[in-house]
């Protein structure tokens, strides 16, 4: 009796390592095929992040092409609004020229029309009458056009707007006085186109007023 207990219990012995066997097989297979599936997961991050990168490069490379296009047209325009400013610069600066050309013109045919008159039957109060107009003529041509005569004898000399060609000792004038006008200047739109020559009178020292000290 005791014999075949020991024998039974052999086998259950053999049939439990066995089963443990299969147990283990069986759980081997399992982390294997979790090690698989590990592997696959990591592989789809991989191509996901991949994936990902490339399309924003591609992104990135289509905004880089369409600020580029942009940046053409662009300065594309600004060459074209380059031009037409300055064909619009010319041809108001040419549109101006003809203007003042033309009030010129008529100060010519004033001129030449003076010039043809008979000298034999030639009258010198008239001719000085029609030089008086043309020169008046002349005058306003250039006064509409922003041309104006700088203010000289009686004024106080300016540097900014006198030359003084000569100085003129004299007790009857203030000091920087201006006493007469050798050449005409004049302003155009408020800038000096050509400072006036003029003589400036220079007080005596002695007729210059004194300090009274009280």
């Amino acid at each position: 009796m005791g014999k075949k207990k020991i024998e039974i219990m052999s086998e259950d012995n053999m049939a439990g390592e066995h089963m443990s066997e299969e147990d283990n097989s069986k759980a081997g297979d399992e982390v294997a095929e979790g090690n698989g599936m590990s592997d696959k997961v990591v592989n789809e991050k991989s191509l996901s992040i991949e994936e990902k990168l490339k399309k924003e490069l591609e992104e990135t490379k289509a905004q880089a092409n369409q600020n580029w296009e942009s940046f053409l047209r662009a300065r594309a325009d600004y060459e074209n609004f380059k031009k037409r400013a300055e064909q619009q610069i010319n041809s108001g600066t040419i549109t101006g020229k003809r203007v003042i050309i033309d009030r010129v013109l008529e100060v010519l045919d004033n001129f030449e029309r003076a010039l043809n008159i008979d000298e034999s039957k030639a009258d010198v109060k008239n001719i000085l009458i029609g030089v008086r107009m043309i020169y008046k003529q002349l005058r306003g041509a250039l006064e509409d056009e922003g041309v104006k005569e700088i203010p000289t004898v009686g004024n106080i000399f300016d540097p900014r707007f006198h030359e003084a060609v000569e100085t003129v000792t004299s007790d009857k004038h203030k000091d920087e006085e201006i006493v007469e006008e050798c050449l005409k200047g004049y302003t155009f739109k408020d800038s000096v186109l050509r400072p006036a020559h003029v003589k400036v009178a220079r007080v005596p020292a002695d007729s210059l007023p004194k300090d009274i000290n009280i």
